[in-house]
Parts: C-alpha cells; sequence; structure tokens
C-alpha cells in the first residue's frame, strides 16, 4: 500500500498547501501587474510634464512645484528617490509667472500659455506685463480649479475676463493696468468666492466699483494698490 493511500490526511494537506501556494503566487503576481501599471501611467505624466517644465523654463518662464508651495524644502519622499525618478514623478506643478520681464522679446506668449495650461494642478497663474491677443488665454478657459490669477499690467479687455465664468474658484483675481471697462463686472460679480480683486488703473468707474463692493461682501475690492 502506497503512502497516500495509507495517510489520505497527508495527501489532502499537501493538496491544499499546493492550492494555498497557487493562489498566493497569482495573488502576488497580480499585485505586481496592478503595481507595474501604475508606475508606468506615473513615468509617463511625470515624462509629459517635465518636457513642459523643460520647454517653459528655457522661455524663461518662472514655476513652483506643489511640495515648495506648501512645505518649503521638506519632502515627505527620501531625497534619493526623488532624485533617482525625478521631482515631476512625485509632484505637479500649481504656480506659473508668465511675464515680459522675464521671457524673450521675440517670446510666442501665447505658445506659453498653451504649454502652462498643461500643467496640474495649476491653480495659480500669473500673465503680467504681456501684450495678449484674443484667444491667448482660451487654454485656461475651463480651469475650474484656479486659485489665483493676474493679468496685471498686460492688454487684457473685457473679451479677455469672459473667460473668467469658468473660474468659480477664484480667491485672487489681479486685473491692475488692464483695459477692463464696466462691462466686466456682470461677469466679475458672480465670482462668489473672492477675496481680493485689485482693479487700480483700469476703465471701471466709481458706480461699478460700488456695485461690485455690494455684490461680494466678503471680497476686498481694491483701487489703490
Amino acid at each position: 500500500m502506497s503512502e497516500t493511500e495509507s495517510n489520505p490526511k497527508s495527501a489532502m494537506t499537501k493538496r491544499w498547501r499546493f492550492q494555498y501556494s497557487l493562489r498566493s503566487l497569482l495573488l502576488l503576481v497580480t499585485t505586481l501587474c496592478v503595481l507595474l501599471g501604475i508606475h508606468s501611467i506615473l513615468l509617463y505624466s511625470a515624462e509629459r510634464q517635465r518636457s513642459v517644465v523643460e520647454y517653459l523654463t528655457n522661455a524663461g518662464v518662472h514655476m513652483d512645484y506643489v511640495i515648495e508651495i506648501e512645505a518649503g524644502d521638506e519632502s515627505f519622499y527620501p531625497d534619493w528617490l526623488v532624485s533617482l525618478l525625478g521631482r515631476d514623478y512625485f509632484f505637479g506643478v500649481e504656480s506659473v509667472l508668465i511675464s515680459s520681464n522675464n521671457i524673450p522679446k521675440n517670446a510666442d506668449v501665447d505658445a506659453l500659455i498653451a504649454k502652462a495650461s498643461r500643467l496640474q494642478p495649476l491653480e495659480r497663474v500669473r500673465i503680467e506685463h504681456c501684450t495678449l491677443q484674443r484667444d491667448s488665454l482660451l487654454p485656461l478657459a475651463g480651469k475650474s480649479e484656479m486659485d489665483w490669477l493676474s493679468l496685471s499690467r498686460s492688454n487684457a479687455d473685457d473679451n479677455h475676463i469672459k473667460l473668467l465664468a469658468g473660474m468659480p474658484k477664484l480667491r485672487v483675481l489681479d486685473l491692475r493696468g488692464t483695459k477692463i471697462t464696466d462691462k466686466s463686472v456682470k461677469i466679475l460679480c458672480e465670482l462668489k468666492n473672492l477675496e481680493l480683486l485689485l482693479l487700480r488703473d483700469t476703465n471701471i468707474s466709481v458706480a461699478s466699483i460700488d456695485q461690485l463692493r455690494d455684490a461680494l461682501p466678503d471680497c476686498d475690492v481694491d483701487t489703490t494698490r
């Protein structure tokens, strides 16, 4: 009589261990595949962001990564890991400054804005001292998470302000030195989350300033700074 026939319990135990081991192996392989898939997606996204950041940096555009704004130089991730994979793998770009004071005179502002619009989460954008075309800001349309927008000292006008309707979360809006008029007041009045609205050196009348202050009681509508 064989050992298996003489000891059926032992045979069942071996079979159970084999099934358990196979199940564990399949689970491990599945987990590794999922992790590798996520890693591949992150690598692809990081490479796309790195390419945009490099393009903008070479053009004189200043950017801040999320981690730099929230925690200074400290990072949750080990320095060696960030150095190995690159900070674009771990951190998004939250703030962009495009200013004629920093970019070349012949720079294509429209192209810079279009490139910058691809960054995530991109909550703060400053386009200052720049000459804008009618559709220059279209790439930013629908950026519903936008928190801060500055068009200071640009030639932005009422047509550009129409795009703000898709930015309901704006808290800070700097329109100093722009060409906006009373025609923009209706849209500005709808930005209920505004906390600071800078309007010095614009073509908005005193009556419209009062209208804005009535419509936005929690916002500092400033015409002096």
